[in-house]
């Protein structure tokens, strides 16, 4: 019964992955995929719209021989069937592996911080988190945030935030409570604090 079930389970999976899959123009398998229901899934957003929508392409189900890696040099790298294919910054706009999506932002020649941005929330502001190595003090995440999808990346601080909503003193005030270690960072109902505190005071 045990394994009955296991080879349903398995046939429901593929079957909703190929419901969901079509041939787009750029003779790549997309997909609009329902993130949380498929989490072992990759695949990349060619455009700022396809971001947007959670539009991919070349979708795979995530194994050894299918995977997205992110070089040094923010380069792509995606392996299709133990095949790699090399996608320079700057080609596409994002990713998504297992899970997570990931956004490109920077320029290569312009700013040293350039790279892929994990999206934590999207709920209210796009909040972000990048793990930087830095030479004297090691590894460390990072968090940003972006008013949206298509708005430029900042750094996560009391100062960018209090530029951005200076009309808005009650959210300033419950953020700047929550500064400490992060904390607007933390889920309170599947949302960052951040976002619960802007729901509140900035979209009621």
């Amino acid at each position: 019964m045990r394994i009955m079930k296991t080879r349903l389970y398995g046939i429901t999976l593929a079957l909703l992955v190929l419901a969901t899959i079509k041939v787009s123009s750029f003779g790549q398998s997309s997909a609009i995929v329902q993130h949380d229901s498929l989490r072992h899934i990759n695949g990349i957003y060619l455009t700022e719209a396809d971001l947007r929508a959670g539009q991919l392409s070349n979708v795979a189900g995530s194994d050894l021989l299918n995977t997205i890696h992110v070089n040094l040099d923010s380069r792509l790298t995606v392996i299709r069937r133990g095949n790699e294919e090399k996608i320079g910054f700057g080609k596409i706009s994002g990713y998504y592996l297992d899970g997570a999506k990931y956004r490109a932002f920077g320029k290569t020649k312009a700013t040293a911080t350039h790279g892929y941005y994990k999206v934590l929330d999207e709920s209210g502001l796009t909040i972000y988190s990048r793990n930087v190595s830095l030479p004297k003090s090691g590894r460390h995440t990072w968090y940003y945030y972006s008013l949206d999808l298509q708005s430029p990346i900042q750094h996560l601080t009391l100062k960018n935030l209090e530029k951005d909503f200076a009309g808005k003193p009650a959210f300033i005030e419950a953020v700047r409570g929550a500064e400490k270690d992060n904390q607007w960072v933390e889920l309170v109902d599947g949302k960052t604090r951040i976002n619960a505190f802007y729901k509140m005071h900035v979209q009621p």
